[in-house]
């Protein structure tokens, strides 16, 4: 359950001063709770494998839950919202981001988007194969993106970093 703390983002905006940006956060979206939080990448997979409408029904609750924080911040004086969901294509594939992440994201945008205001996602992992998903997704701010491995960069003669 979420509790509206009257004023709160004001104390803290306050506090700051014209040091930073405050940015109240959010709970990751259910799928990446899941692996993170609550159980372990081996057990989401075993339910991914095994019992996919038990997980699906878990993360429509958890998402329902959710909302609770989402109409709380609606509400708020904040211009931007943290979605700290750390998203890396070893986990979430585009299938799997098409099924658990867009959605959510677009319901997240439904809630926060009319309210004027903007969502910043954690997303720090392997994205090239989310990419163009990603691009289509209602989150206006992408934070942390993990540059390649060295290994993976042209010499100072080829000019840039290859895929």
């Amino acid at each position: 359950h979420y509790s509206e703390i009257p004023d709160e983002f004001a104390r803290v905006e306050e506090l700051l001063g014209e040091s930073g940006l405050v940015i109240p956060g959010l709970p990751r979206m259910p799928f990446q709770r899941l692996w993170i939080e609550f159980a372990d990448l081996e057990q989401l997979c075993f339910l991914l494998a095994d019992q996919r409408d038990r997980l699906d029904r878990l993360v429509s609750l958890l998402t329902v839950q959710g909302q609770e924080a989402w109409k709380i911040l609606a509400r708020s004086d904040a211009e931007f919202v943290w979605a700290p969901d750390n998203l890396t294509a070893d986990v979430l594939s585009p299938e799997l981001y098409r099924r658990y992440a867009q959605p959510y994201y677009e319901a997240l945008a439904e809630v926060l988007h009319p309210a004027g205001k903007k969502i910043v996602a954690h997303m720090d992992g392997h994205l090239a194969a989310l990419v163009d998903l990603i691009a289509r997704s209602p989150v206006d701010v992408i934070e942390s993106f993990t540059p390649p491995p060295k290994s993976s960069r042209k010499s100072s003669s080829g000019g840039g970093i290859s895929s």
